[in-house]
């Protein structure tokens, strides 16, 4: 009923006093009759209210003041007048002091701690703008200065009317300031800072440079008469945009004479981005917070354009390790979509890595598809036609869908308002690539794919998968098949056989893609590391990759390299990629000491230091936990994707659950989520390594006995080994299961502890296998023995109550039979897993690719299966849950009773073997 026209606004700061005091008129357009006009305005002291000229009367609410005009408002025009004082902000939001610098800093929702007003992104309003300040200050603004008057030892200085902006770009900068100046095509631009001692002749270089490919790139000129870059000692964000005006925190803008090309590179790409806003959220502005993304991801997509213009494949490669940082928090259970909703005081998490990165690869996924030329044509289209006003996502994509004829909407609306990644499977054999997706049904996936040709050369073919699979057909026999061309696409991709892709055929950022590819399989459970070392071997050793498998050896060194297995793991990481020393703790002293003193521009970036490390995490905890008072702004700060994220290195259960404990009892606005999702990560990397600890050790082990080849005896003694390893670890989790849910187990299942003691020991005998030496002994036929009863009392059981039925038995047998089934799942997955290492350290590479691929085939399977048991464990268990229990365990006694008899076969062959000598 109530738009808002014209704000005309009266400014003046009290620095010594920590206060302001305003005056603010605004313009309103009233479609219907209305009592009540609300404003949003937070910590503000009314001090009057007019409607008209006329008194009104005023009400304050948290979060909001109400005026009240003397009669109903009918349809017309109405102008609120309000005059107030407000206190200079302590958390830098609003308007606040950094260090002598009075600043604002309004996003997403702080205009309203500054002026009342309509503090809401789907309005864009004209403003008019006059503030009093000392005359030996600086005022930046919006618009242009268009006059000033003296006051004594002051100035009233006013301001052009600015283009329409919505509130949180307003902008306004007073302090002592040094300007150096620059001019792009007639647009003057001035970086101002305190000190004015050349170190912001780069950024202003940068800016200057950047507005032209920005131009060049989008196909429309800077859309403002002016650019103020201002930098301060202090600001929430490194950067932050406004219309005409980019706030910078000094530390992260201002250019050393001996900086580092990484410190450089660092630097522009920040302008880069922040300048992309002016057309990405000033020029076209998102219609609602829930379109965040069209802002941040356009502006991140364009950054890297322009950064790649200059710096080539290293700013390529860099967006590609972006956009996989994005897919890992994107496949967490409690990610939000790019199109997401959230109240007020959750809007800060809003400002997270799926907006900035997943926003930009869904639009180079699109400039892939499209083509890069018809692809500008649509983004050219949507600027011009938007400029000015607000935007959607199916603005967007109309654009995009009138330039190229294709149907965008279709492509693009499921990657928007659906969280996860799809995987792409590739398999070949002979002429043809079975291409195969797995994840959401809905989405169609512009699939673009390198081929090596049995006779030579490579090919590239692109498709639009649509349907859960397709068979490419080529005109020779297939070699290899690299499935995601530039690492453009949004997907995740699963090779049969990845360490066969040449890596002389891949480009740096297709052997990132590769190398993350495969990184994921492995943490997701359809790859292991054996088949990621071997990657890493074979495509990380380029210069432009050194940094990169320096930081995953040294994830996995601190995943899975304790104790002494640090020592040799880090020989063999220096002896393939010379510089990279993955030893921890010779600065761990200096860190944890720097901590303690750091301000708090440099305190996320030690905490993500410290807690990568295990000989540091501890004790950084402890100190996060100690000074909690002083450092909650900067951990939550923007949703907590800074500090709060660094605790996701952390890989120790009793430091996850007090992690838990302690934010339990604390307020953390706008960063809950990222709390889930630093928990539920920690709960990823515990669960990677109690899975992956024996495949690393086994590996380790093989190291220093390559040499010993897999004759009868290892082959066989490792079928034992494997049989009971994964026997007893099924039988663990069995065990696990019913004493979860509180149930009593059968008296012929062992104990939880005497099972855990068998797994180990059995582990330690694989790992001599591994090193070459087999020990099949009495005491171990004897643990066979065992194994085969009690599969056979397993099988027995699960007979007993699949034949009651699934209609009328007890919740007990129902809780029963999904520990069963449980149980039966870590039994295959173990066995799989186990036959995969062995045909991986031994090197039978046929076998080895066939085995990976039945596990990755098979994981829709397990993953229902998990679900499923997942489900049963929460009581009530439904009908139709106990229909598909009773369905999918059927084949389960004969399972066992299969596993039981092999088990014997193999102790059979071992003891004629050992009779005979």
């Amino acid at each position: 009923m109530i738009t808002p026209l014209h704000y005309t606004l009266s400014l003046e700061a009290h620095p010594e006093q920590r206060s302001f005091h305003g005056e603010t008129s605004i313009e309103v357009g009233i479609e219907e009759k209305v009592e009540r006009i609300v404003l949003d305005a937070v910590g503000l002291q009314i001090e009057s209210a007019s409607v008209d000229g006329a008194t009104a009367t005023f009400e304050i609410t948290p979060g909001a003041v109400a005026i009240i005009p003397p009669a109903p408002l009918k349809a017309a025009r109405s102008t609120i007048a309000l005059r107030y004082r407000g206190q200079l902000d302590e958390s830098g939001r609003g308007l606040f002091m950094s260090g002598d610098c009075i600043v604002t800093q309004l996003q997403p929702v702080y205009a309203r701690r500054v002026f009342p007003c309509f503090d809401d992104p789907r309005w864009k309003t004209l403003f008019d703008l006059t503030v009093a300040a000392p005359r030996s200050h600086i005022v930046i603004a919006n618009a242009p200065l268009l006059h000033e008057e003296e006051l004594g030892n002051r100035r009233r200085l006013t301001f052009a009317t600015s283009p329409p902006l919505p509130t949180h770009l307003f902008a306004l900068a007073v302090g002592e300031l040094s300007a150096m100046n620059a001019d792009v095509d007639g647009v003057p631009l001035r970086f101002l800072t305190r000190l004015g001692d050349g170190r912001e002749a780069f950024a202003l270089e940068a800016a200057s440079r950047f507005i032209a490919v920005h131009s060049r790139i989008l196909g429309v000129a800077y859309p403002w008469p002016k650019l103020d870059l201002v930098a301060v000692p202090e600001y929430e964000a490194a950067g932050m945009e406004a219309t005409s005006v980019i706030y910078f925190r000094e530390s992260a803008v201002l250019v050393d004479d001996d900086a580092t090309p990484e410190r450089r590179t660092e630097v522009a790409a920040l302008v880069a981005h922040e300048l992309a806003h002016q057309w990405f959220g000033s020029l076209v502005s998102p219609a609602s917070w829930e379109e965040l993304w069209l802002s941040e991801g356009f502006a991140t997509w364009a950054a890297a354009k322009a950064l790649s213009s200059e710096n080539g494949p290293a700013a390529e490669v860099a967006s590609t390790r972006a956009t996989r940082g994005a897919m890992a928090v994107d496949s967490l259970p409690s990610c939000r979509a790019l199109h997401s909703a959230a109240a007020a005081n959750q809007l800060q998490e809003l400002y997270d890595v799926i907006a900035y990165q997943k926003g930009a690869a869904v639009l180079r996924m699109l400039e892939q598809w499209l083509g890069e030329e018809t692809f500008a044509r649509g983004v050219t289209l949507y600027l011009n036609r938007h400029a000015g006003g607000h935007a959607t996502s199916d603005d967007l994509w109309s654009a995009l869908r009138e330039a190229s004829g294709e149907d965008v909407a279709d492509v693009a609306a499921p990657f928007v308002r659906r969280s996860g990644v799809p995987t792409i499977r590739f398999d070949w054999s002979g002429p043809a690539i079975r291409v195969t997706r797995s994840g959401d049904e809905e989405l169609a996936v512009p699939v673009a794919m390198k081929i090596g040709l049995a006779g030579g050369g490579v090919e590239r073919r692109r498709v639009l998968l649509r349907t859960a699979s397709e068979v490419v057909e080529m005109a020779d026999e297939v070699s290899w098949v690299f499935g995601n061309e530039n690492a453009a696409g949004y997907y995740r991709c699963r090779h049969a056989g990845p360490s066969a892709i040449p890596a002389a055929e891949l480009s740096d950022p297709e052997a990132v893609a590769l190398l993350a590819d495969t990184w994921d399989a492995m943490w997701g459970g359809t790859g292991d590391t054996l088949e990621y070392l071997r990657v890493l071997d074979n495509v990380g050793r380029r210069t432009a990759l050194g940094g990169i498998a320096g930081e995953y050896l040294a994830d996995l060194a601190a995943l899975l390299a304790g104790g002494g297995r640090l020592a040799p793991f880090a020989a063999w990481a220096s002896s393939r990629f010379p510089g990279i020393d993955l030893r921890r703790g010779s600065d761990a002293a200096a860190d944890l000491e720097a901590l303690g003193s750091a301000g708090t521009d440099e305190t996320a970036r030690l905490l993500e230091k410290v807690f990568a490390n295990p000989d540091t995490a501890g004790a950084a905890w402890m100190h996060l936990k100690e000074h909690w008072d002083e450092l909650q702004r900067t951990v939550i700060s923007f949703g907590g994707r800074g500090a709060m994220t660094a605790l996701a290195s952390v890989c120790d259960r009793a430091m996850r659950n007090d992690i838990a404990t302690f934010f339990a009892g604390r307020a953390i606005p706008g960063a809950e989520r990222t709390l889930r999702q630093t928990l539920e990560t920690i709960d990823s990397r515990l669960a990677f390594r109690e899975r992956e600890q024996p495949v690393f050790d086994a590996w380790l082990a093989r190291q220093s006995s390559s040499a010993v080849a897999a004759d009868e005896s290892l082959r066989a003694g490792h079928a034992l080994l494997n049989a009971l390893a994964a026997g007893f670890h099924g039988a663990l989790v069995h065990r696990g299961w019913i004493e979860g849910l509180g149930l009593t187990p059968p008296p012929w299942m062992q104990r939880s502890d005497d099972l855990a003691r068998v797994a180990a020991a059995l582990e330690r005998r694989l790992l001599a296998l591994f090193a070459g030496k087999v020990v099949i002994d009495a005491a171990l036929l004897d643990l066979a023995a065992r194994l085969h009863e009690d599969l056979i009392a397993s099988a027995d059981l699960a007979d007993s109550i699949l034949a009651a039925g699934h209609e009328s038995t007890s919740d007990v047998s129902v809780w029963m039979l999904a520990a069963l089934l449980a149980r039966q799942a870590a039994v295959y997955e173990r066995l799989v897993r186990g036959a995969i290492v062995f045909a991986e350290l031994f090197r039978i590479d046929d076998a080895a690719r066939v085995l990976r691929g039945r596990l990755f085939a098979s994981e829709e399977e397990r993953a229902r299966v998990r679900a499923l048991v997942r489900r049963a464990g929460s009581p009530p268990p439904t009908l139709e849950l106990r229909a598909s229990l009773w369905s999918e365990s059927a084949p389960l006694p004969a399972l066992q009773r299969s596993q039981a008899a092999e088990v014997a076969a193999l102790s059979s062959w071992w003891r004629e073997r050992m009779s005979t000598g």
